[in-house]
């Protein structure tokens, strides 16, 4: 890969844009955003196995952890 030297902050990102993308262009992007989606949503619930005596319950715990995340 070339080595690109630019004037400005500005052109370097125009060269970053993509006009013709294709397939693989788009199952990169949608690996990357799943990528960093999942690694958002685990780190945000805390670690270990909780009990729960009804389903209401656990469904009331994940809302907390949800809402503290908002």
């Amino acid at each position: 890969m070339p080595v690109l030297k630019y004037k400005t902050f500005e052109d370097a990102e125009k060269s970053l844009w993509n006009f013709m993308p294709d397939d693989n262009y788009f199952k990169m992007v949608l690996s990357l955003n799943s990528t960093v989606f999942k690694k958002a949503i685990v780190k945000d619930f805390p670690h270990g196995v909780h009990k729960y005596k009804t389903l209401r319950d656990a469904q009331k715990d994940i809302e907390n952890w949800l809402m503290k995340r908002a």
